[in-house]
């Protein structure tokens, strides 16, 4: 017989997002288990997994999950932000600000990380940096929406903080 995605997670990705959405953590743990049995050094595969432990409210394991995915691929941003947002949580924003400068690093150009930054910076109230690192996510990607979405909100939010001052 010939297999229609040869030795491939491509299909169980989908199965495991399915059982997520649908709620049920026990199938998508299932799912994820056996996904990483079979692709053990799948990054995705890894990801998929922490994110049924972030639905079983496990940070520690959902942590593992995250970081295995980013040790096979350091500049996956689905691992980097899932990590992020448990690091975030902690007020560790100094770890997520050197992960994500450490994917930039061996990507310069990744325009996940360089919004990823740029929330950053505006959530701790840096909108001059936060409104640089966009600008130049555009440069470097001109036809992102996503990008042109958090410029938007970037300057708003410093159009707030001075109106905010001027009337002080």
């Amino acid at each position: 017989a010939i297999a229609l995605v040869p030795d491939s997670s491509k299909a169980d990705r989908p199965l495991v997002m399915m059982w997520l959405a649908a709620g049920d953590a026990d199938k998508a743990d299932k799912a994820a288990n056996a996904l990483l049995k079979r692709r053990p050094n799948d990054d995705e595969a890894h990801v998929l997994m922490g994110a049924v432990w972030n639905v079983r409210k496990d940070a520690a394991k959902a942590r593992a999950s995250f970081e295995r995915a980013l040790q096979i691929s350091p500049t996956n941003m689905d691992a980097a932000e899932a990590l992020s947002e448990i690091d975030l949580r902690e007020g560790k924003a100094d770890v997520v600000r050197a992960r994500l400068e450490g994917i930039l690093q061996k990507d310069a150009k990744n325009l996940a990380a360089l919004l990823a930054l740029a929330r950053l910076d505006l959530s701790a109230g840096r909108h001059k940096e936060s409104i640089a690192r966009v600008r130049r996510a555009i440069s470097e990607n001109p036809e992102s929406i996503n990008a042109l979405l958090v410029l938007a909100q970037a300057q708003l939010s410093a159009d707030r903080k001075s109106t905010r001052l001027n009337s002080s």
